[in-house]
């Protein structure tokens, strides 16, 4: 009786076969994204006066989860998702209020 061929070994040289990326996962991930980074933005600011280091911890925290997030394998695309919406949350509110601002400067002139 003849056995069957055992499993050859994988070759080295041959890239792993890259999982399915449906964009789901990185929208979602961009959407929680901008939202947490607007908010703890927006927290970071008008915190400052009170306690700043509660609003720059919980900036910097959110950072940091979805760097670990990023690190995961399976959820990858999600991290990559969550920190684009971060930025542009950060981003979008420091032209909030620059734009603020610089409407209340033209209005006092």
């Amino acid at each position: 009786m003849t056995q069957p061929p055992l499993d050859p070994l994988p070759n080295p040289h041959e890239p792993d076969p890259q999982p399915s990326t449906s964009g789901g996962l990185k929208v979602l991930g961009f959407v929680l994204g901008f939202v947490f980074g607007f908010v703890v933005a927006f927290f970071a600011f008008t915190s400052s006066g009170k306690n700043p280091i509660s609003g720059w911890g919980l900036a910097i925290l959110c950072l940091v989860l979805s760097i670990v997030v990023l690190a995961v394998k399976s959820l990858r695309t999600a991290g990559a998702g969550l920190l684009a919406g971060i930025a542009i949350g950060f981003i979008t509110l420091a032209g909030v209020c620059g734009g603020l601002f610089g409407v209340l400067v033209i209005s006092n002139r």
